[in-house]
């Protein structure tokens, strides 16, 4: 264990962390919202929790996995996922109070330990100026994201469902198509996530497939896009407009980037607001990430 200024220890996670951690993250995000003032985009809420998440990275990335504690209890937590040649963080938050006195660096510097090697690393930050500064200072690039929140268009005949594209050749999906995921993912993103999107399922999660001669897929939680990955642009605006259908109401899709510029066509034309996020920060070679819209926990 390492002392850090205001008395805390880091150590590895443990089954016992699981509820700490979670609280901390939300009161930690929620505390990051009230700091930025009103909201910039609509009330659409984001997913619900699901501590399945947390054992599940603790069962495939001990290593990866940190929290820091001190006298109060959990001060802070960080989760590094590897999966083949791609790392990504799934999770770095700090106590409301004890932010900016070094806590967050440590945990990040551990939980990178486990990107050793690794051909792409891959953050989806906040827009909290202090987590940017400090993945920028890690050695990580910079892309300027997009959220899209809000919106109406739902089943057929729902006002603006008529300007979605045309989603002919979709379909409802389950656990039996993860092997058309992990196909999909490894062209795309590099390494497959299989495993990983099975907890999103089983904790409620929808998919939806295209799985003719064009192959993709998404994964919607609650109100939200999880994540979207396609062989093409025209497979993955089907999709996307699909599982806008499956929310049919308010819709949240997070970290749009420039190389994803269909996706921008679709959820204007579903009525939703596109607002500035945090940024996806790379590091290394990673895969083209094109069609590819991001997960926050499994990137």
């Amino acid at each position: 264990m390492a002392d850090l200024e205001h008395g805390a220890r880091v150590r590895p996670m443990t089954l016992d962390d699981v509820d700490g951690a979670q609280s901390l993250a939300e009161a930690a995000f929620a505390d990051l919202s009230r700091r930025r003032g009103p909201a910039r985009d609509t009330d659409v809420p984001w997913p619900s929790p699901f501590r399945g998440r947390w054992r599940h990275v603790l069962a495939t990335d001990p290593a990866g996995c940190w929290v820091a504690e001190d006298a109060q209890g959990l001060a802070g937590v960080s989760v590094g996922l590897r999966r083949g040649p791609v790392w990504g963080l799934s999770m770095l938050a700090v106590r409301v109070g004890v932010q900016s006195r070094g806590t967050g660096r440590a945990l990040l510097e551990r939980a990178l330990r486990t990107a050793e090697g690794a051909g792409a690393c891959l953050i989806v930050a906040s827009d909290d100026p202090r987590a940017i500064r400090r993945y920028a200072l890690a050695g990580f690039a910079l892309r300027p994201t997009l959220s899209a929140a809000g919106g109406s268009c739902g089943a057929p005949g729902v006002r603006g469902a008529e300007r979605l594209p045309d989603t002919g050749g979709t379909r409802l999906g389950d656990l039996a198509d993860l092997d058309l995921t992990e196909a999909v993912d490894a062209r795309v993103r590099g390494a497959a996530r299989g495993a990983d999107l099975a907890t999103v399922l089983e904790a409620g999660g929808r998919m939806v497939v295209a799985d003719g001669p064009r192959r993709g897929y998404a994964v919607l939680r609650d109100s939200s896009l999880f994540t979207l990955a396609a062989l093409d642009e025209q497979t993955a605006a089907a999709v996307l407009a699909r599982a806008l259908r499956e929310i049919g109401g308010p819709a949240r899709v997070n970290w749009l980037d420039a190389a994803n510029g269909w996706a921008h066509e679709v959820v204007i034309a579903a009525g939703l607001r596109l607002t500035p996020s945090g940024p996806l920060c790379t590091r290394g070679r990673p895969a083209p990430l094109h069609p590819y819209l991001f997960s926050g926990p499994y990137l």
